[in-house]
């Protein structure tokens, strides 16, 4: 919880700086140069702390899986298929105790969930589309639920945005879109660190 906390904290601290100026900007004109360019500016930021906290956040519950070291059989479907998964990249790297593995789960012996990584959850590369979300939660156990609704906004209001003004294209970004896309970023960090601690407390990655 600390860490989710802490990693929550020093984003909205960047979101907030940057949407004050953005604020102070349109009081005087809302489409002013400045207005616009820092309208464009605040989307490609937010984006990121989007993409970043949520893939940071589901690192660190990787991470307590591991700690814990789940008997397999007694893991989700989507954590056992992701560790299988795992072991198998793993054996065609070469890798003999991956192998040892492997060859235990098929004879049923008590092997434990200790290979995971959020490579085997997430593309770390690809935008944080509501797809990818929908793929990392439901492997993880995570409830998608109050996401639901949001697959245009996730994906046309925020990730197109992003990435026309990434790649230095003209766009311009209206004050109530700013405005929508802030509030949903703000409460999606509130609702995954939410989400993932309480996963954690109610052990919602074993099969029950």
């Amino acid at each position: 919880m600390g860490r989710l906390e802490e990693e929550r904290a020093w984003r909205r601290s960047e979101i907030s700086a940057l949407k004050s100026h953005l604020v102070q900007a349109q009081n005087k004109s809302e489409n002013s140069p400045l207005s616009r360019s820092l309208r464009r500016a605040y989307v490609a930021m937010i984006y990121a702390h989007w993409e970043g906290y949520v893939k940071a956040a589901l690192g660190y519950y990787v991470e307590f899986l591991k700690r814990r070291r789940i008997p397999l059989r007694n893991a989700t479907d989507g954590i056992a298929s992701a560790h299988v998964n795992r072991l198998v990249r793993s054996i065609e790297s070469g890798s003999e105790s991956a192998r040892e593995d492997l060859i235990g789960i098929v004879r049923g012996r008590n092997v434990r969930v200790s290979r995971l990584s959020i490579a085997d959850v997430i593309d770390k590369s690809a935008n944080l589309r509501y797809e990818r979300l929908c793929e990392a939660f439901h492997c993880l156990g995570l409830e998608i639920d109050s996401f639901s609704t949001k697959r245009e906004l996730i994906n046309r209001k925020l990730c197109d945005t992003r990435n026309t003004i990434a790649h230095g294209k003209h766009l311009t970004v209206a004050s109530d879109d700013v405005e929508l896309i802030d509030t949903f970023v703000r409460n999606s960090m509130d609702n995954v660190m939410t989400l993932i601690s309480n996963a954690a407390i109610n052990e919602s990655f074993l099969d029950k």
